[in-house]
């Protein structure tokens, strides 16, 4: 899982830390469902710098199907700074663009946890 860091996620939009939260694996026998589910929630204020400061919270859950089903639930949050933007679109992009950028690598991270799990 490599994002290296800071990252221009937009023009005035910067990722500068992120990390995973909460994960929680189960196995479940027969589960008849596969695919996953992103949830991203921000939450914007301003640094000491007068800067605007995104904080993400992405919420993922992933199932797989049958004889070696599964559920996991990911929590991660990302840390976003940028100017020269009303609050309204630095937070749009945070939550849309921001969370396209992480999603890629927690979806890696998930599909080499789950190649040791079952291997």
């Amino acid at each position: 899982m490599n994002l290296s860091l800071p990252r221009d996620v937009a023009p005035g939009v910067r990722l500068v830390a992120w990390r995973i939260v909460e994960f929680t694996f189960h196995a479940l026998e027969g589960q008849g469902k596969g695919g996953f589910d992103v949830y991203p929630e921000i939450r914007v204020t301003k640094n000491v710098q007068g800067q605007n400061e995104g904080h993400l919270t992405l919420t993922m859950n992933f199932f797989g199907e049958g004889p070696q089903g599964f559920a996991i639930h990911l929590v991660a949050e990302g840390t976003f700074v940028g100017e020269g933007l009303e609050v309204e679109k630095f937070a749009s992009l945070c939550r849309t663009q921001g969370a396209a950028l992480l999603v890629h690598p927690l979806r890696q991270f998930v599909q080499e946890f789950l190649s040791r799990v079952y291997s």
